[in-house]
This record gives C-alpha cells, sequence and structure tokens, in this order.
C-alpha cells in the first residue's frame, strides 16, 4: 500500500557543503534570503587546534565586512551543532541565535552546550554570518543550511 497524510516538515534544503583547511565557513545572501523569515543550520567541524571556541559573526553587506561588537557568540570545541538563526533580516526584531551542541576536547572529555547569541541593534538586517575557530582553522567540515517555510 501507500502511506499517506505525512506533512511537509516545513525546511527547504539551501546549502550542502564539506570542506578542509578553511579558516572561515561563510553563509550569504545567496542563502539568507527573504523568502525565509528563520533558518536551521547543521554544522560538524573538527578544529585544526585543540581547545579552540567555534565563533559567529554576523554581516549586513553580505560579508564584505562584519560586525565585530555589540554581540557575541561563543563556545568551546565545536563538534557537532544545531543552529536556528532567527530574524537576520528583519529591522524591528533583533537578530538571534540559538544552538544545541555536542563535541568533544583534545583529552576526549565529551560535553554537551546550549547557547545563544543576540545582536543587540534590532535596526539592521544581516544577509550572511561566519562561522570561524577563536584560533587557527578547521581541518575540515560539513554543513547544511535549511529554511524554515513562513
Amino acid at each position: 500500500g501507500t502511506a499517506t497524510g505525512f506533512s511537509d516538515p516545513g525546511l527547504v534544503l539551501l546549502l550542502s557543503e564539506t570542506g578542509t583547511s578553511a579558516a572561515t565557513v561563510d553563509i550569504s545572501s545567496t542563502e539568507i534570503t527573504s523568502t525565509y523569515d528563520n533558518y536551521k543550520i547543521y554544522f560538524s567541524g573538527r578544529a585544526g587546534t585543540d581547545n579552540t571556541g567555534l565563533q559567529v559573526q554576523l554581516s549586513t553587506n553580505n560579508g564584505s565586512s562584519y560586525i565585530t561588537s555589540g554581540y557575541s557568540y561563543s563556545n568551546q570545541d565545536i563538534g557537532n551543532g544545531v543552529f536556528d538563526l532567527l530574524s537576520p533580516l528583519s529591522t524591528t526584531i533583533p537578530t538571534m541565535m540559538l544552538s544545541f551542541i555536542g563535541g568533544a576536547d583534545n583529552s576526549d572529555a565529551f560535553f554537551y552546550q546550549t547557547c545563544m547569541g543576540r545582536r543587540n541593534d534590532g535596526t539592521q538586517a544581516h544577509n550572511s554570518f561566519k562561522f570561524f575557530q577563536s584560533s587557527g582553522s578547521y581541518s575540515e567540515y560539513t554543513l547544511q543550511v535549511y529554511g524554515v517555510k513562513k
């Protein structure tokens, strides 16, 4: 027989990539568009340097420059993470990123973190962002970016 009654989960794949030897992993205005208000990002990475932290910076000009103050988002030792990017293009609601991250440090001690970062200025639209390490680069990474249907 045929299964029926299943609904669309509401996610649309916008970007899927893997890479090696990357100083930053960038998500641009090609993916961050007015088609979606919110995004779900799956990111796995292996830092080239032990005991470094994952950081995120936002941009209002498709990555020509990044905002380095007025917000922060950082956690230690990325492994696998799920990130929710909320309202990045709104000029009335501050951009926020929530995450659930699991990984291990250089002595293989496992950890699980929930994190939240928020841009204080709610008048800016952010059309791109980047992941990077507090020191060094990624020796490898995998990324999927989904738009959440309105």
